[in-house]
């Protein structure tokens, strides 16, 4: 039963799993077989009514507009992702793709006391991680030789992969240091492709991968937003009506940074 009053503003943690079979009880309710997720695999996220169990709704403290907690959902799955990898204070760290996850990811490992180095296409994303986190910011195709010359091992300590194509996961590959680690965050739509496959045997790279978030994942972003550790607003690029619910996913797809509906 939930002790939340009516009226909280809360946000929901989109995750459904059994919490029944083998893989939920080995604690990994987000890879569970029986699961999915609100809005990809389950119906529901734009009904004006929707049922979820009182555990997946978290409280949101006054410190978080209401405006930006979406943004807590995509947090959590960052959260996740970094902690299945080292990040070594200090050392540099990679993030490929400044989209909303990679920048995201850029200041969430200045938080834990990496140096950063952002690598986009965009000017204007790597501008804004500029102002957020990275101390370094390069394009693709620079990034290798700068990533090379910053600490004297050859490359980046862990690179994080968030651009979401095998193109940009070769870059990763090319961008971590001999011995390093490359956190393959992102999903990808490729089935096939050509990769530097001689780096993993020549860096001996550490290759980790993660899928979606904890429940405790969600805890952990909520009070990163709360403390300001992580900043949300400087993330969302578009603000439109419920009622512009066609627009929004239009911009989405033509590349909007992250588009949030409000009820106006």
């Amino acid at each position: 039963m939930s002790t939340l009053e009516p009226g909280t503003p809360v946000i929901v943690d989109p995750n459904a799993f059994c919490g029944t079979c083998a893989i939920c009880r080995e604690g990994l309710p987000n890879l569970c077989p029986n699961g999915g997720l609100l809005g990809r695999d389950l119906d529901g996220v734009f009904a004006d009514e929707l049922a979820v169990p009182a555990s997946s709704l978290h409280a949101l403290p006054d410190s978080i507009q209401i405006g930006d907690a979406p943004l807590l959902q995509v947090l959590a799955t960052v959260v996740h992702a970094q902690e299945r990898v080292q990040v070594v204070p200090g050392r540099v760290a990679a993030v490929v793709g400044l989209g909303c996850t990679g920048q995201l990811h850029a200041q969430l490992l200045a938080n834990r006391g990496a140096r950063v180095l952002g690598v986009s296409r965009s000017e204007s994303k790597r501008e804004l991680a500029a102002r957020l986190a990275c101390e370094w910011t390069a394009t693709p195709g620079d990034a290798p030789a700068l990533a090379g010359e910053l600490d004297g091992r050859g490359g980046a300590d862990l690179v994080v992969e968030s651009g979401g194509t095998l193109a940009a996961l070769e870059t990763a590959l090319r961008l971590v240091r001999p011995g390093g680690t490359v956190l393959a965050y992102s999903i990808y739509s490729e089935t096939e492709g050509r990769l530097p496959y001689y780096e993993l045997y020549r860096k001996e790279i550490r290759i980790v991968a993660s899928r979606s978030s904890l429940p405790r994942d969600m805890e952990i972003s909520v009070d990163l937003a709360a403390r300001g550790a992580v900043q949300l607003a400087p993330i969302v690029s578009d603000r439109l009506s419920l009622d512009a619910a066609g627009e929004a996913l239009e911009r989405s797809a033509a590349g909007a940074l992250k588009v949030v509906l409000e009820h106006r």
